[in-house]
């Protein structure tokens, strides 16, 4: 989806730092990129929305897509990643 509005990311923030320095949600750069992807979905999506657009449905379902693929990729993380193996739920 392609639209004229400037992308936001994932605004992790923490107090005392700019608003530019982001705090990552994931240690691993493969997801992180692919959350911060979502996140940019998410607002293109809710701008749409706000508006009434009826490209709303489609930002909605490339979002959906976006975060059900991270979902999958954090489930492949924990069972490949070693530093997983012995968490206790």
């Amino acid at each position: 989806m392609i639209t004229n509005k400037p992308v936001r990311l994932n605004s992790n923030v923490v107090k005392g730092t700019q608003p530019t320095q982001r705090v990552p949600v994931y240690r691993e750069p493969h997801l992180q990129k692919k959350s911060d992807e979502c996140a940019a979905l998410w607002y293109t999506w809710f701008d749409l929305y706000n508006e009434k657009d009826p490209l709303a449905k489609t930002a909605r379902k490339d979002w959906c897509k976006c975060a059900d693929e991270l979902g999958e990729m954090i489930n492949q993380e924990y069972l490949t990643n070693t530093r997983y193996n012995n968490l206790k739920m």
